[in-house]
């Protein structure tokens, strides 16, 4: 199979692989025997639970061909499939082999289907209360319409009418390949086998695991006894970035299965797979895959009043991350800080209470205005040579309160006592 994971709609692939007895194999020394005219094979696929993932398909095979495949249509999700085969006699019915072929999936996949099957189930049921609500309000519009008819209230009629027309007019699959490699030589001998690769995906996050399988399978040669390729053979698998450390490779086995965290940057990336049978004959293919970051964002809603982002705090975020004051530009992401004239305390930015152009100035007589800047006096105490006040928040948007003053001035003020009034 090309995967061992399905979600309904998709098609799997059954890759089939069948050698004649020797009494009528191709280019055979014992010469021509009794041949078989129709081959028929009995496919069908079932998940885990023993359920069928499809229907059962009976394809015939072509006996000139030793590689035969085969779609199958998959209508459920299908976790841990089992291919049954069934070959027989497309004549006299007699069946000829059997054999069944079992797969494990992936968890991450399982459970990401189990939740998208209670996902769509209750969207089903959201689907039909929508439906009944639609339902319930036509029986009422329709009732509605049969009374103003009654009662001939043909202006509210229309009005109906009109609004009801008006109201009615407006998964991340596996990637799987394999090559055929026919009539090879090694030590002498003439042989196929077939060489099989696969990424577990085809997209990726930054830092997610990508999983890479090879195996190979080893088939009888023509016309000699049987050579295992598999016992001498190597394969190797290499990610990127396909430096020395990023390659594995096994000799003498039959497959070989790779886990490595993508790359952390978006892009175009691929796998490269390699087969040999250590004597002649090599094989080496790649798979593309891609790396997409996803759409990240500051979380918590909207940031406090009178506050702005540290550069670069909301770009490039690898999770999404919630808002949080800070008065210097850290490593941590979506950190706001107070603009100027603002001081955090501690839930808001509060506009920091100052003096007015009164303070530092001299007056004869207790000033009342341009106090303070920001804020309100408290008001205004005599303090030695000095006027002196406070000036604090207004309804708790400034900040701690600030004392200001001003200089008592004691000459070219003038003298009410002195004064005398004259005629013009």
């Amino acid at each position: 199979m090309d995967k061992n994971f399905y979600n309904k709609g998709e098609q799997a692939e059954i890759s089939f692989f069948y050698v004649g007895p020797a009494d009528n194999f191709p280019g055979s020394r014992l010469g021509e025997g009794a041949s078989i005219e129709k081959i028929v094979a009995h496919l069908k696929i079932k998940n885990g639970e023993g359920q069928l993932c499809g229907p059962e398909i009976n394809p015939e095979l072509n006996q000139e061909e030793v590689d035969n495949k085969f779609k199958y249509q998959i209508d459920q999700v299908c976790a841990h499939p089992t291919v049954g085969v069934i070959l027989k006699d497309g004549i006299s019915g007699e069946v000829l082999a059997e054999s069944n072929f079992s797969f494990t999936s992936p968890e991450e996949f399982v459970k990401k289907a189990t939740a998208v099957e209670t996902e769509t189930t209750d969207e089903k049921d959201s689907a039909v209360i929508l439906v009944l609500i639609i339902l319930g309000g036509l029986i009422v519009f329709l009732v509605g319409v049969f009374l103003l008819i009654k009662k001939r209230n043909k202006l509210v009629l229309k009005v109906l009418l009109l609004l009801f027309f008006s109201g009615f007019c407006f998964s991340n699959e596996a990637k799987a390949d394999s090559v055929w490699v026919r009539n090879v030589f090694w030590g002498g001998s003439d042989f196929d086998f077939l060489f099989n690769y696969s990424l577990n995906k085809k997209t990726y996050s930054p830092r997610e695991n990508v999983t890479a399988n090879a195996w190979m399978s080893n088939l009888a040669c023509y016309n000699v006894m049987n050579v295992n390729i598999v016992n001498a053979g190597v394969i190797w698998i290499t990610l990127p970035p396909h430096s020395s450390s990023d390659k594995r490779e096994v000799r003498g086995k039959s497959s070989l299965t790779y886990t490595k965290a993508a790359p952390a940057t978006s892009g175009t990336y691929y796998a490269s797979f390699h087969c040999d049978d250590w004597y002649y004959n090599a094989i080496d293919k790649i798979i593309n895959f891609t790396v997409t970051a996803p759409n990240h964002s500051c979380t918590g809603g909207a940031r406090p009043a009178n506050t702005s982002v540290h550069s670069g705090d909301n770009t490039g975020l690898t999770a999404d991350t919630s808002w949080a004051y800070s008065a210097t530009n850290t490593s941590r992401k979506c950190q706001y800080y107070c603009i100027s004239g603002y001081t955090w305390n501690g839930s808001l930015c509060r506009l920091n209470a100052i003096c007015g152009t009164a303070n530092g100035a001299s007056y004869c007589e207790e000033p009342t205005e341009d106090l303070c800047g920001n804020g309100s006096s408290l008001g205004i105490t005599k303090d030695g040579d000095n006027w002196t006040w406070t000036c604090s928040s207004v309804s708790g948007t400034t900040q701690d309160d600030v004392s200001c003053s001003a200089t008592i001035q004691t000459t070219d003020c003038g003298s009410p006592g002195n004064w005398r009034e004259v005629n013009p």
